[in-house]
């Protein structure tokens, strides 16, 4: 696979980046059906909410598992915790893992237009790619993954 310099969101070639991309994860003995799964359920459980981690485990897709959570708020430190479980347990798939590691040196960035400038960054109304702004914690985290999986796997860069 040839990638440009960066991505153009989570979509096309990258749609495995997203966490609602379907890949089948364990989180202790719970079947997980998408990292997203993973995030929203750790959320679900710092904020000691078992009915609710319950219909998070139970969601039928990523999407869903994220509507359920809408409008509880989580600090930036336990969301962050939350997405570095996930994307650990995603990524110890092997399938998962070689595909971030196709990525070679190509800047993640979850380009969105639906505002979430904390995980990705947001393409302004009647802008481009190079008009986004935001932190980018997600594509970010993504890159130290993939270059932790480069160290375990004595990928020189």
């Amino acid at each position: 696979m040839l990638y440009e310099q960066t991505t153009k969101g989570f979509r096309e070639e990258f749609d495995f980046l997203s966490n609602m991309y379907p890949v089948e994860l364990m989180l202790g003995d719970k079947k997980m059906h998408s990292s997203e799964h993973i995030y929203q359920y750790l959320k679900a459980s710092y904020l000691q909410d078992q009915d609710l981690k319950q219909k998070v485990l139970f969601s039928k897709n990523g999407h869903e598992s994220k509507k359920l959570m809408k409008g509880f708020v989580v600090p930036d430190h336990a969301k962050v915790y939350a997405m570095g479980v996930a994307l650990e347990k995603k990524f110890n798939v092997p399938e998962m893992a070689k595909r971030l590691l196709l990525t070679n040196d190509v800047e993640l960035v979850e380009y969105n237009w639906w505002g979430d400038s904390f995980w990705g960054k947001v393409i302004p109304k009647g802008g481009t790619y190079l008009t986004a702004t935001g932190k980018n914690v997600l594509g970010n985290m993504l890159m130290k993954k993939r270059q932790q999986l480069r160290n375990d796997h004595g990928i020189k860069d």
